[in-house]
């Protein structure tokens, strides 16, 4: 996983995550692009790309390309820091998928 940004604790709950996960799925203008894109390129991104944990590491998230993105529910304080997140990884994503 990749480092973006440091932070010791706290964060968001699972569930808190979750949903903000599908608003911003829903919602975010470039979280909406970067998934039609990769549907359009033939990697329609379903619920299970997307594991919501509890991480050890100062990490907000990551890519996985066996996987899909890990969301870091103690480690997201805002939802801006999911978006920046979200945005970052998708990019990871669609270059895999190419």
């Amino acid at each position: 996983m990749s480092s973006h940004g440091e932070h010791t604790g706290g964060g968001m709950t699972p569930e808190k995550c979750e949903l903000e996960l599908k608003d911003i799925a829903e919602k975010t203008p470039i979280v909406r692009f970067l998934l039609e894109a990769l549907a359009k390129a033939g990697f329609p991104v379903t619920e299970t790309f997307f594991d919501v944990q509890r991480c050890d590491q100062a990490v907000l998230g990551g890519f996985r390309p066996s996987s899909g993105v890990v969301l870091c529910h103690n480690n997201l304080l805002t939802r801006t820091d999911m978006e920046n997140m979200l945005t970052h990884e998708l990019v990871h994503a669609y270059d895999h998928c190419r």
